[in-house]
């Protein structure tokens, strides 16, 4: 069967805009179809058109009395009459733009809205809000057992879904979209802006996916080569030429991050099985991270427990020392809670018995814990907290309590050449009862 007389989709309604009006003739670029509607019934076929733009008050028809009527979607701009509203149980509710009043000046966007939209809202609508006395809010009026009550319209309104644009402190809708009764979506903005195009555009573009047979993608004839000037054409080209320059690059650049994300699995994995341990293990594992720390800022350091044979005493762990100071005795522990004060007293019996050999005393005894090691460090409490009177008796005998997380920033600061070998040492040396790194420039 053919159709005669049938007018390319998008067909649009205008009421309310006079003809010689720039933004009407702005707004009609934009679609192939289009009528000045003076609003009589009579003088159209409704279900000929796809959606209605309005700036004045008309009536709707009757879908009660007209059951098999068509519904449009509508872009509503001031002095409109608003359709009727749905809410999740189908009570109707009659809309009335603003009905109320929001002295208040805070206001909220919408995230969720499109960039273009949001740009616009940005653009045009927020200015022109701000500049009023107060801000026109939309109100609903709906019935109860009681009667009707009227109120602002809610944003989180269950069921009726509004797609908000611009909300007041209180969420009642300034602008934005909500669902009628045969749920068709009516946008409201508040005021008549100088390019309601830009408005018009927005809308369609969100009612094409739900009409794409009314709503489809506007021809871009202006942009095939046939219709292009020469001036364009070229200016295309070298766009052209420079998105593929760019997608040659970013696709370098991705495989240079690609690389370096390889590279930086290897590096953690390594820094795991290396300086890493002093934050992460414990027992010989950590012994062994606590050595290689010292020894790679330059202490000469011994295992001594170690090389003890079965049923002689023990002893400290490691011996550190430095030519022009002296020995240092190492006692290192790993716990998944915090440092234990009754360590220091395995570490005096230790120096007691350094004494007795050495026939002098040791020059300094450190106590090298990682505490809380199943604990983001940026939050691990100070070692053996509230014991600074012990510790201060500790310290006395040239003992340290020393978190092995100030070690590892202490190492880290070395290699990140803001403090010498020699200044680390001497930082660790002479430090007092609880050693803190120097705090130096924030390494990377």
């Amino acid at each position: 069967m053919a159709i005669v007389g049938s007018a390319p989709h998008p067909r649009i309604l205008f009421v309310g805009w006079a003809e010689d009006d720039p933004g009407l003739q702005e707004m009609t670029e934009l679609i192939p179809t289009w009528k000045i509607w003076d609003g009589n019934l009579q003088s159209i076929r409704w279900a000929d058109w796809d959606a209605l733009v309005s700036c004045q008050k008309f009536d709707y028809p009757d879908p009660f009395s007209h059951p098999t009527q068509h519904r449009m979607p509508v872009l509503a701009f001031p002095h409109s009459t608003l359709p009727m509203c749905r809410t999740a149980n189908e009570q109707l509710m009659s809309v009335y733009p603003d009905a109320l009043k929001q002295p208040s000046t805070e206001m909220e966007i919408n995230d969720i809205l499109p960039a273009p939209l949001k740009q616009l809202v940005q653009r045009e609508m927020i200015p022109w809000l701000q500049k009023l006395p107060e801000r026109p809010l939309l109100e609903h009026t709906y019935s109860t057992p009681s009667g009707f009550c009227t109120r602002g319209f809610q944003t989180d309104m269950d069921g009726n879904s509004p797609y908000w644009f611009v909300r007041d402190a209180d969420h009642v809708m300034i602008a934005g979209a909500y669902r009628t009764r045969h749920n068709e979506s009516v946008w409201w903005i508040p005021f008549i802006p100088d390019y309601p195009a830009e408005w018009l555009s927005a809308a369609m573009e969100a009612w094409s996916t739900e009409l794409p047979d009314q709503f489809p993608p506007r021809s871009p004839w202006r942009t095939q080569p046939r219709w292009m000037t020469r001036d364009e054409l070229r200016t295309t080209e070298e766009i052209t030429q420079k998105e593929a320059a760019l997608r040659a690059l970013t696709s370098e650049r991705q495989e240079e991050i690609a690389q370096l994300q390889s590279k930086l699995s290897g590096d953690a994995a390594q820094a795991d099985a290396g300086l890493r341990r002093l934050l992460t293990a414990q027992g010989a594992e950590l012994e062994d991270a606590v050595a290689d720390a010292l020894r790679s800022l330059g202490f000469d350091v011994v295992a001594v427990d170690g090389t003890i044979p079965k049923g002689q005493a023990r002893k400290e762990d490691f011996r550190a020392s430095l030519p022009e100071s002296g020995t240092a005795l190492i006692e290192v522990k790993g716990y998944k809670e915090g440092a234990k004060q009754s360590d220091l007293l395995k570490i005096a019996k230790y120096a007691t018995l350094y004494e007795s050999e050495q026939e002098k005393a040791p020059e300094r005894q450190w106590y090298i814990c990682n505490q809380f090691l199943d604990v983001d460090p940026n939050t691990r409490q100070e070692i053996l907290a509230g014991a600074d009177d012990f510790l201060g008796d500790f310290a006395k005998e040239g003992g340290a309590v020393i978190d092995t997380k100030e070690l590892f920033l202490l190492v880290r600061q070395v290699e990140d050449g803001q403090l010498s070998p020699e200044g680390a040492r001497t930082a660790l040396w002479n430090s007092p009862m609880r050693f803190v790194a120097p705090k130096l420039a924030t390494a990377p």
